[in-house]
């Protein structure tokens, strides 16, 4: 909200940043300098192209939205794509964008209506608020990719009508690829069967030194994701594929 408003409020902060002891806190990074999910989520809602989505169960819409706050006019385009919450996709699209400076646009609104059309609303003990979700929420992803114009990633989102919590997801089948670029670099490339959302990466082991410069993200099965683990030092001989814990939502259920 904060991005889309531009030239209202262009300033924001979050409370906390780091631990000066160990403990189970609000910090986004750790005693220990380790990142925690809030610290990834703030790169990417501070990262400086951001494609964000509104939805709204009052219209059955989603809005898509880009917030520049580069220094020059950034072009490209945005794709978007609704999908079920087993990934069978729905419906997609491509937009042209091409957003000033410290600004935001509205690129289009999605029509969302007919995917909750006649679907009964959930019990008032899972709504409990007005306009509550309906039945086929649960089912409903949309997904945005914004790109330069040489193609490269510059944002990505995701909204639901639904709150996770009561999202059908599927356990995903996924698998990883590791490939080494350098002396203290390496990339893990992830693919998935179905949507695994939230997922989670871990180095296991004694590899403390490890950095990863993306976690808890959301896997498109369509649309394998590559993070890159950078060391302070050379990368250790024994690391391999499986020194690497991959954990999506679904496995946090009870």
């Amino acid at each position: 909200h904060a991005r889309r408003i531009q030239g209202q409020m262009d300033g924001l902060l979050y409370w906390q940043i780091n631990d000066i002891w160990p403990g189970a806190t609000w910090s986004s990074i750790d005693v220990y300098g380790r990142w925690k999910a809030l610290q990834f989520f703030a790169k990417r809602f501070f990262a400086p192209v951001l494609v964000s989505l509104v939805e709204s169960r009052n219209s059955s819409t989603v809005e898509v939205h880009l917030s520049n706050h580069l220094t020059e006019t950034f072009r490209g385009d945005v794709h978007w794509e609704i999908t079920t919450a087993d990934g069978k996709h729905l419906r997609s699209g491509k937009l042209p964008a091409s957003v000033g400076s410290q600004s935001n646009q509205k690129l289009t609104i999605l029509d969302c209506a007919d995917l909750r059309k006649n679907s009964p609303a959930l019990p008032i003990g899972v709504g409990g608020q007005n306009n509550p979700p309906v039945a086929a929420d649960r089912d409903i992803l949309v997904w945005a990719r914004a790109l330069d114009k040489d193609g490269v990633v510059a944002s990505t989102n995701l909204a639901t009508f639904a709150k996770p919590k009561y999202l059908l997801l599927r356990a995903p089948k996924i698998k990883h690829q590791l490939s080494h670029t350098g002396p203290c670099t390496s990339l893990i490339t992830i693919s998935t069967d179905v949507p695994a959302l939230w997922t989670r990466l871990e180095i296991t082991g004694r590899e403390t030194g490890a950095r990863l410069t993306d976690n808890f993200i959301h896997i498109h099965p369509r649309h394998p994701y590559t993070v890159e683990i950078r060391w302070k030092k050379n990368r250790p001989a024994a690391f391999k594929a499986s020194s690497i814990r991959i954990t999506p939502l679904t496995d946090c259920f009870a």
